[in-house]
């Protein structure tokens, strides 16, 4: 019986070419990096080294439950706007498609303004 065995790094699947051997090779300077966080009200630029230069591959995760869309990226930048995240102070995270999560040595944060979009009914009486 012969198993298949799959090597997840960093949360992406290994892949074996050419003969079939899968040698595996983990090297510093191939991990992302975050040296600053920069916010500007809704904007967040982030700045370090080994992001994608596809502004998709890079997902911007705000706290565990929030995010911020990638507009704009380069090796070592990236520009997104806070999309879904409730209001409060939150840890960052950079997670590059094909090379994993960003490491960083300090931890970054960023704050979400409580905001009221809409409210209903618009208009009332005085009593």
């Amino acid at each position: 019986m012969i198993l298949k065995v799959e090597v997840l790094v960093g949360g992406y699947p290994s892949q074996c070419v050419g003969n079939g051997t899968c040698n595996f090779q983990w090297l510093t300077s191939q991990t992302p990096s975050i040296s600053s966080v920069a916010q500007s009200g809704m904007t967040v630029t982030i700045t370090g080294t080994g992001f994608s230069t596809t502004a998709s591959e890079n997902i911007v995760l705000i706290g565990s439950a929030g995010s911020c869309i990638a507009t704009a990226a380069s090796t070592t930048s990236i520009t997104c706007t806070i999309g879904n995240a409730p209001s409060g102070s939150y840890s960052l995270s950079v997670n590059v498609g094909g090379k994993g999560l960003a490491t960083n040595s300090a931890s970054f944060s960023v704050s979400i303004p409580l905001q009221i979009t809409s409210f209903s009914p618009n208009t009332g009486g005085g009593g």
